[in-house]
């Protein structure tokens, strides 16, 4: 995750509370169809700029641009 707004965003437990700018998601096996369905949805709903999902498996990236 990179997040470019860090002066705005984080309470007084240090937890950051904005939306990040990119997300990057490795897939593994167990949680590969979440990654590739649920998570994009809360995404792009959420304001993040970009989601990249690294797949190792066919070792290829996809990046969603919002």
């Amino acid at each position: 995750m990179v997040i470019c707004d860090l002066d705005d965003h984080i309470n007084e437990s240090d937890y950051y509370m904005g939306v990040p700018s990119l997300v990057v998601e490795v897939l593994s096996e167990s949680t590969r169809s979440k990654d590739m369905v649920k998570k994009l949805d809360l995404y792009m709903e959420t304001g993040v700029k970009e989601y990249w999902i690294v797949n190792p498996f066919n070792r290829d990236v996809t990046i969603y641009y919002f």
